[in-house]
């Protein structure tokens, strides 16, 4: 078996620049020429402590969101079990994120979640890999349905990272703060989540609000 060897970001970024860059699932499993030097040889995905969680996340990860999704039976479940072949060991999803949500079902894609596609491979790959996943509701009593949905279809026993999805100008901070994230605590007591935080794509200001509050 040939050695692996560890590989500068600075060098993993030359070296797939033209393949990161434009990463996409498809993308991943019809080009893995990147996770290869200059000099032939076979590196590891560097990998980055996440925070103060004591994860260690590959500098790429796997997102089962639009592009996840657009690939058809047959293609998707190459698609993660090379992702974990090539040494990504995050998988980021969220119970929103279903394929009839972007695409006509039919013509090969007959799953619509992608955490019900991530629970037909990852579960073999369960000690090896970091789930994530979200909250859509902000209703404590929806949390618990929710996330026991979400460990049924990706057919685990806990998450490694639970956040809330999507922070926006309509959520206020202490109804969060007083009610989910409190819920969320809980879920993480008993074990049943590692880690807990939140999502934001919209609202810088909100954010920055959930993050002095949290520090």
């Amino acid at each position: 078996m040939k050695k692996q060897n560890k590989l500068s970001r600075r060098e993993f970024i030359q070296d797939s620049s033209k393949a990161a860059l434009a990463l996409s699932a498809a993308g991943f499993v019809s080009s893995c020429s990147f996770l290869s030097g200059k000099d032939g040889k076979k590196y590891k995905i560097p990998r980055r402590k996440l925070g103060k969680t004591g994860l260690a996340i590959s500098i790429v990860s796997f997102g089962g969101g639009t592009q996840f999704l657009d690939n058809n039976d047959g293609e998707w479940e190459k698609i993660l079990e090379a992702a974990v072949e090539g040494g990504i060991n995050l998988f980021d999803t969220a119970p929103s994120y279903y394929a009839s949500k972007f695409y006509q079902i039919g013509d090969g894609k007959s799953l619509d979640s992608s955490e019900e596609r991530f629970g037909r491979i990852l579960p073999a790959f369960r000690d090896k890999i970091i789930l994530s996943t979200k909250l859509e509701t902000r209703s404590p009593e929806e949390a618990k349905k929710e996330l026991e949905s979400s460990l049924k279809k990706m057919k685990t026993d806990y998450i490694d990272i639970l956040m809330i999805h999507g922070i926006s100008k309509s959520d206020k901070i202490i109804d969060i703060e007083e009610g989910l994230y409190k819920t969320m605590a809980r879920f993480k007591e008993s074990g049943i989540v590692k880690n807990i935080g939140f999502s934001s794509m919209e609202d810088a200001q909100h954010a920055a609000g959930m993050l002095e509050k949290q520090a």
